[in-house]
């Protein structure tokens, strides 16, 4: 025998506004609170926040054109308090080691905050994994070459996480496009765990409260729409991938979205209650290359909530999402906002969600 709970319509109802209301007010607390970092004659990707005693900073990828020729590491010095829309004059690039830098990730520790990254010479060029420490002034020190058992290229845009103890690396190998994994217990020294045997672009791993990891990505999938040449057209579309056992073992891939063909740029960010909300730009109800940013909470046997839309047209056409958490458990967004025409550059944004999605089932 099963049952059913049937509630009041009136109750449906406040519990319909009152989501909906949520889902209203995102854009204009990210349209209070954006912080314009550059100008749109560069092209931006991976961006991160970090507040070294009390002076927040933004790191981003400063990108000279469409096809990658150069990556710089870019530093904003910002306050939120300030009138949004504001360029900081105080952005700066700090990366000149090499013409091609890209941003790892920042592990935190009690004595210093850490800076991963990577140096080469080009797209295709090997690459060198680097650490060193960054300070409140947005200045890199003691700069150490990273360890790890397969090669990389600029182009394997690493992304490093950290949790109990255990560093995670998640990149594209150097040989296009395969996915790679990898752990180390000291930060300095990584080994390459095979196990995900799967290609793709933008990957990043995350952790649960419960350590389930989920490593999301992207590839390119046929759908049945066919080209003006009558061949298939590939699309790209956000996956993820969960392990209960520190990367031994992958779930099959989990689709972020069924709500529209094309997902990108998905990544994950751990929840105030130890689940994990996925950030990603997707198309629906935009026009073609058009792209809103959203949001939904996932479980560690991933069930997915409800999508939440974070930011529309009255933001922009929105790509790259970096959230980060403050120490008032608010979250510091970073985005860029694109063109029409996504070959003419994009603007760098930091702003602030006071809370994590709503995890509706």
């Amino acid at each position: 025998m099963s049952f059913r709970l049937f509630l009041p319509v009136s109750m449906l109802l406040l519990m319909f506004a009152a989501q909906a209301n949520a889902w209203a007010t995102l854009p204009h607390q990210i349209k209070r609170t954006m912080i314009q970092l550059d100008e749109r004659d560069k092209f931006n990707s991976r961006a991160l926040f970090v507040d070294i005693n009390q002076k927040p900073l933004v790191l981003f990828e400063s990108i000279s054109d469409y096809n990658f020729r150069n990556i710089s590491i870019a530093v904003a010095h910002i306050n939120h308090q300030t009138t949004p829309d504001n360029l900081d004059s105080s952005t700066h690039i700090i990366s000149k080691l090499k013409r091609y830098n890209t941003l790892t990730g920042i592990i935190f520790t009690p004595e210093h905050h850490q800076l991963y990254y990577t140096v080469s010479d080009g797209f295709k060029k090997p690459a060198q994994l680097m650490r060193a420490t960054l300070n409140e002034h947005g200045e890199l020190h003691n700069a150490t070459r990273i360890s790890l058992n397969t090669p990389l290229s600029g182009m394997s845009f690493p992304k490093i996480h950290y949790a109990d103890g255990l560093y995670y690396l998640a990149f594209r190998k150097q040989q296009c496009c395969g996915l790679g994994f990898a752990m180390s217990n000291d930060g300095l020294t990584f080994t390459l765990k095979d196990t995900l045997s799967i290609a793709g672009s933008m990957p990043a791993a995350e952790s649960f409260s419960d350590n389930t990891l989920i490593y999301t990505y992207q590839s390119p999938y046929p759908t049945d729409i066919k080209t003006s040449k009558g061949k298939v057209k590939y699309v790209m579309k956000s996956r993820f991938k969960l392990s209960h056992d520190q990367g031994s073992h992958w779930s099959t891939d989990i689709p972020v979205s069924h709500s529209t063909f094309e997902i990108h740029d998905a990544i994950a960010f751990k929840r105030l209650d130890g689940n994990i909300d996925i950030y990603y730009s997707h198309d629906l109800n935009r026009k073609q290359e058009q792209l809103s940013l959203w949001r939904r909470c996932v479980f560690p046997n991933g069930k997915l909530g409800k999508e939440e839309l974070v930011a529309d047209e009255r933001i922009g056409n929105i790509a790259k999402p970096n959230p980060f958490r403050m120490e008032s458990g608010a979250i510091a967004l970073q985005f860029i906002d694109q063109v029409s025409d996504n070959k003419q550059g994009s603007i760098q944004y930091s702003s602030i969600i006071k809370h994590d999605a709503v995890c509706n089932l």
